[in-house]
């Protein structure tokens, strides 16, 4: 945010795609470049209205007849997990996850974008604009992909537990001490013209006492120190090098722990025999969405989730107050089994379905309106 000195532009906040264009903007703002803030603030006004007529073209129905309308599951309900509950990962081989890196990200955030057809990795080596610094840049990355293997240190913390939906939309889970916790979900309620059906997350979970839900947490620590240390070297391309490289490392290790979770801990497809691309291309049975995915808007569920599994005691990840995890390199999420789960964008929702949301946590419709903020399907009364 930018506050008073900056005259007309006191609540003006920079959305800043990637950390690469961030020292452009911040020189704007240290230099308070009247230009720049006036552009930003009419780009910001014409979003705004853009996304207003958005809306209003977007026909929403209501909860009640969307509940009705739900997506049912066809195939049988998952078998129960061959090692139940929760379980510890202190020292993750984190060489062991480096063949399923997914590279693609790693070059957008470098704002290396091959033209089709060759966007994405390995085929971006061979584009006529971008290929050569591509890789050069790759072969630097392996270099110190070496050294952040033997020095960082990766944990996780994962569970799968007794599950149920409930109340239509959301669901049950029983944690190690018999007690049992609701994860607050939503349904879509824009009105679709090819199908009739309203998709929310419980609908992948069985209201019988005979399924599970799993959830994990994993982060890479060292990262921050180690970057920290070279950009006071004045080292900017190591130090954005190392979080580069620890991003893409936890989300390794976030698809290699999914995959030992398949064929193993759940087991619920022990045959599994897919490459590292087919699991990007999620060629997988089942669904690992996360807090913050388009069908899972709503951060809070965190709390849940880092109560049952102790995230904080077992590895060391903390929760800030606006819900961020740290270490920065860190990603969490749920596992739902179901073969017939698929993921979903919620789309924005109506007003009455906050209202009941909120009502079923016991908070008022302002705080639900605010944690839902990126999918109400309405103009929310100011307070």
């Amino acid at each position: 945010g930018i506050n008073a000195e900056y005259g007309a532009y006191p609540d003006l906040c920079i959305y800043v795609p990637d950390a690469s264009r961030a020292v452009n903007v911040a020189s704007s703002l240290i230099n308070k470049d009247a230009g720049y803030l006036r552009g930003v603030r009419t780009l910001y006004e014409r979003i705004q209205c853009d996304h207003t007529k958005t809306l209003q073209k977007k026909e929403i129905v209501s909860i009640d007849e969307c509940r009705q309308k739900k997506f049912v599951c066809s195939s049988p309900t998952p078998p129960p997990p061959n090692k139940p509950g929760v379980q510890v990962i202190r020292d993750y081989d984190l060489q062991s996850v480096v063949p399923l890196i997914d590279w693609k990200p790693f070059f957008d955030v470098w704002q290396l974008r091959g033209r089709y057809p060759n966007r994405s990795y390995p085929k971006i080596f061979n584009d006529k604009t971008v290929g050569e610094e591509a890789r050069k840049l790759f072969a630097d990355a392996q270099d110190m992909l070496e050294v952040l293997v033997r020095e960082l240190q990766g944990s996780a913390v994962f569970g799968v537990f007794p599950a149920r939906s409930a109340d239509d939309d959301d669901v049950i889970v029983t944690g190690d001490d018999g007690t049992e916790r609701r994860c607050y979900m939503l349904r879509q309620q824009v009105k679709s013209s090819k199908e009739d059906v309203y998709v929310g997350t419980a609908d992948f979970i069985s209201p019988h006492r005979d399924d599970h839900m799993g959830m994990f947490a994993c982060s890479v620590f060292g990262s921050v120190a180690m970057a920290t240390k070279h950009e006071e070297q004045d080292d900017v391309y190591s130090g954005l090098m190392v979080k580069s490289l620890a991003d893409r490392l936890v989300e390794a290790m976030a698809e290699h722990l999914h995959l030992h979770i398949r064929t193993d801990i759940w087991g619920y497809d022990s045959a599994e025999h897919l490459s590292a691309d087919e699991m990007h291309s999620v060629k997988y049975q089942g669904t690992r969405p996360a807090p913050g995915y388009p069908s899972l808007p709503d951060h809070r569920l965190k709390d849940t989730m880092w109560d049952l599994l102790d995230v904080k005691q077992s590895i060391g990840c903390k929760l800030t107050d606006s819900y961020a995890m740290e270490p920065p390199p860190s990603v969490c999420g749920l596992y739902i089994a179901h073969p017939d789960s698929f993921y979903f964008n919620l789309g924005p929702i109506g007003r009455d379905q906050v209202v009941h949301y909120a009502n079923r946590q016991e908070v008022t419709q302002l705080a639900a309106e605010e944690a839902l903020e990126t999918v109400l399907g309405y103009e929310p009364t100011e307070n």
